[in-house]
């Protein structure tokens, strides 16, 4: 096996500290996306389920307009 200079391999090592720092920072970017993407999430939770309202008032009117439809049919 062959010996390695000093200068060989903090050259080496300095290659893997830039891949190491690298990874560091994009998980860095990803933390701050995952952290803001999930206080979104939190502020529609509290918000309640506005499509799931909407859906009930929405079925709750066609069912009062086929109700009055089916009265006048009779």
């Amino acid at each position: 096996m062959a010996d390695l200079s000093r200068e060989e391999f903090i050259a080496h090592i300095d290659l893997v500290r830039g891949d190491v720092k690298a990874t560091h920072d994009r998980l860095d970017t990803l933390n701050d996306r995952t952290r803001k993407v999930e206080q979104a999430i939190a502020v529609l939770e509290d918000r309640g389920h506005p499509a799931a309202w909407g859906g009930g008032i929405g079925g709750l009117m066609v069912g009062l307009v086929e109700g009055v439809r089916w009265m006048i049919g009779r």
